[in-house]
């Protein structure tokens, strides 16, 4: 099931308590995300409502950012290498935005990811665990698009076929 999102609230949609420098905003509406607003000390002296108008300025501030933002993705130019090894992290790294790879089943049919001739297993690209490295979706054109890749650091991943 989706998670819900937040949404500006009045008093009587949510419970608001405090605990230390925080308020606890909570959606009386199942199925939506907590929030623990740190707020300082002066918490304690705040009514309900004004707190309440703090968390709806906090929404419309993240609105407004995330209408303002303009995502530019980097691709490396052809021919030189998308990736590097980071030794220290022990992780390949992108060096762009974008990688332009090839994705097939091994022998064993497990996913190989190729970028500039490396072979990385679905691990070495990023994840052990398939379900948290990000949302795969096969286009007509058969490229494999996937979200979030190596490192959530890939803004798109463009495979062939």
């Amino acid at each position: 099931m989706p998670r819900k999102e937040q949404y500006i609230a009045r008093l009587e949609e949510v419970i608001i308590t405090r605990e230390g420098e925080y308020a606890i905003v909570q959606y009386k509406e199942e199925g939506i995300m907590t929030t623990h607003l740190k707020i300082g000390p002066e918490v304690a002296g705040l009514s309900d409502e004004a707190i309440l108008e703090l968390f709806n300025d906090t929404l419309r501030a993240q609105a407004q950012l995330a209408a303002e933002y303009k995502h530019v993705a980097v691709e490396v130019p052809l021919g030189s290498p998308q990736i590097k090894y980071f030794a220290r992290g022990d992780q390949w790294c992108p060096r762009g935005g974008v990688l332009r790879c090839l994705v097939e089943d091994d022998e064993n049919g497990h996913l190989v990811v190729e970028i500039d001739d490396q072979r990385l297993s679905l691990e070495e690209f990023g994840s052990t665990r398939p379900k948290s490295c990000g949302e795969y979706s096969l286009r007509p054109s058969g490229r494999l698009i996937r979200q979030s890749a190596m490192s959530r650091s890939v803004s798109r991943l463009v495979c062939s076929p």
